[in-house]
């Protein structure tokens, strides 16, 4: 999941998670983004968009708008983004789309407000193995109509998909409403303390509006008994 955090001072940090593809207007008054508090921000400050590239890797491009000014860490100074103070920051050409790199810190009108692009970094693992009694017809219905509804939201929300566990998983992905046996994947998962959620927790996840604001509500909770897969041991006998 990409989010933008936007800083002020003193003020709790505020998190808001973004679609790849869809523009997102940051500004005082008016915008998908409002931020009331500081007047140096023009009305309809900027327009932002997440982007992905064949890879997955997510870029920024920012169109500014303002009166005053949208400013980014220079990369060749500051390689690491950080910046801050607003030194070494270069100004962004008025209405004109700019692309930015994964991690970029942006100062929007006086700098006094900074927003951070980032990411959870969650690596979902698709667990395609047979419900649990189900034949070779129903299973192979089921495998796809689940692919479906994985590479949809996985490709509206920007997540990392693989069929193959390993370490950098952090959810294990199984199909709703039905008992899927055990297998070397929700071993793993197990072991390394990975959420084994049905992939309801993740069609919820796409259903969300965005920009969605954390604090406006939480993101839903992979933890939670109603997302929980109903896996059984094969070697038990029912």
């Amino acid at each position: 999941m990409l989010y933008l955090e936007v800083h002020f001072e003193a003020r709790p940090c505020e998190r808001y998670y973004l679609k790849p593809g869809e523009p997102v207007s940051i500004g005082r008054k008016g915008s998908a983004i409002n931020i009331k508090h500081d007047m140096s921000i023009s009305r309809n400050h900027a327009v932002i968009t997440v982007k992905l590239d064949a890879h997955g890797v997510p870029t920024l491009e920012v169109t500014d708008h303002s009166s005053v000014g949208t400013f980014y860490a220079n990369p060749k100074a500051n390689p690491e983004a950080g910046g801050g103070d607003g030194a070494e920051e270069l100004q962004l050409p008025k209405n004109q789309s700019v692309v930015l790199p994964y991690g970029t810190e942006m100062g929007l009108g006086n700098r006094k407000t900074r927003l951070r692009f980032a990411s959870l970094n969650w690596r979902l693992c698709f667990c395609k193995f047979p419900a649990a009694g189900a034949g070779e017809e129903a299973q192979a219905d089921l495998e796809r109509a689940q692919h479906e509804v994985v590479n949809t939201a996985v490709a509206k929300l920007g997540l990392s998909l693989t069929l193959k566990f390993d370490a950098n998983v952090t959810h294990l992905l199984c199909p709703p409403r039905s008992r899927v046996t055990a297998n070397a994947k929700m071993i793993g998962a197990v072991l390394k303390g990975a959420p084994i959620v049905t992939t309801s927790w993740l069609e919820d996840l796409a259903a969300l509006a965005f920009p969605h604001a954390a604090a406006a509500a939480p993101l839903p909770d992979a933890t939670a008994a109603r997302y929980r897969a109903d896996f059984v041991d094969p070697r038990v006998r029912t």
